[in-house]
């Protein structure tokens, strides 16, 4: 009398208990996965944190990024000290345009990488905020006067091939370059 079982029947055994410990397992949602045997939910929405005002930029600190075009007759510069990465994913930093007769354009804003947006907070002036109430969310161009924008979230705060840089590496990646990366 044979009793070995064929090599096929042993391979389909081994499936069904697979199957009988997968259905029967008891995984909850605290395992590495986070996978907890329910059916998808949506996550909750998205909800920006209130952005506090930054310390005022000062002249002696401010990072110049390479994002200029022929014609845009503007120097771009970022306070590194204002450049941090929110709880909501938003990058937040304060922005110093200066025109070449010497005028400056000084702006609070955060950028929402996820979304391909920007927004401003604030403005300064003669050393201090000025909040902008309601402001609204803005999709970053290449376009004209807003090209600097554009080369400030491709190639320094908004890595598509590393969607969650923090501010230490965006800062390196502004210090670390000689001029755009990824687009002129």
């Amino acid at each position: 009398m044979n009793t070995t079982i064929p090599g096929r029947a042993i391979h389909h055994i081994y499936w069904f208990a697979a199957l009988v410990l997968i259905f029967f397992s008891d995984v909850s949602a605290d395992d590495e996965t986070g996978w907890s045997g329910t059916p998808f939910v949506e996550p909750p929405a998205w909800k920006e944190e209130a952005p506090g005002l930054p310390a005022y930029p000062e002249n002696d600190r401010l990072l110049e990024l390479p994002a200029s075009l022929p014609g845009y007759d503007f120097r771009v510069f970022i306070d590194p000290e204002s450049l941090s990465v929110g709880g909501d994913r938003v990058v937040r930093y304060t922005l110093v345009i200066v025109s070449s007769s010497g005028v400056r354009n000084i702006s609070y804003e955060g950028m929402h990488c996820g979304k391909h947006e920007y927004r401003r907070y604030a403005y300064g002036s003669g050393e201090k905020w000025f909040p902008i109430e309601a402001s609204s969310w803005q999709r970053v161009s290449d376009i004209g006067m807003e090209h600097y924008r554009y080369v400030l979230y491709w190639d320094y705060l908004c890595s598509p091939l590393r969607p969650n840089l923090d501010a230490e590496s965006m800062l390196r990646r502004i210090r670390n370059t000689s001029g755009p990366m990824l687009h002129d």
